[in-house]
């Protein structure tokens, strides 16, 4: 009911991305009904259980993932108890979370262009963009402005 409410409340009104809102939830209230094995009500929801799903999603998913996932989770179960006025705290709340293992230099994309990451072969030369730009002109049968200089 919690889950169905917030989506209710809290739905973005965009189909594309409410699609998305939709999937992230049903997401993670999946990962906590199996933990759980049953429907509870919030109230008996622990911090024991919510460590269980932490490890559980730990075991098989990468830590932004687990991250994203207790957000959700989290975000369901503070507007549960702000507006079912539920005297609990948030047992996702503070839970320590996986760290990335790899370092913040090395997630960053490869350079491209004329940096290096390209075969100097296969790098763009000069005039790539206009040459293609004005055959694509020409195709479409679209007249392009000449270029002075």
């Amino acid at each position: 009911m919690a889950f169905a409410f917030y989506l209710q409340e809290r739905g973005v009104p965009d189909p594309y991305k409410r699609r998305k809102q939709v999937q992230r939830i049903d997401r993670a209230k999946n990962a906590l009904l199996d933990v759980i094995k049953s429907d509870m009500e919030l109230d008996k929801v622990t911090r024991l259980h919510a460590r269980k799903v932490r490890d559980a999603l730990s075991v098989d998913r990468s830590p932004a993932t687990v991250k994203r996932m207790f957000n959700d989770l989290k975000a369901v179960f503070n507007l549960a108890i702000q507006e079912f006025e539920l005297t609990m705290n948030n047992p996702f709340a503070k839970i320590e979370l996986p760290k990335d293992k790899a370092p913040a230099i090395e997630k960053r994309r490869r350079p491209t262009g004329s940096q290096e990451g390209w075969p100097s072969d296969s790098r763009p030369g000069p005039g790539y963009l206009e040459r293609h730009w004005q055959a694509d002109a020409q195709r479409l049968g679209v007249r392009c402005p000449v270029r002075a200089g």
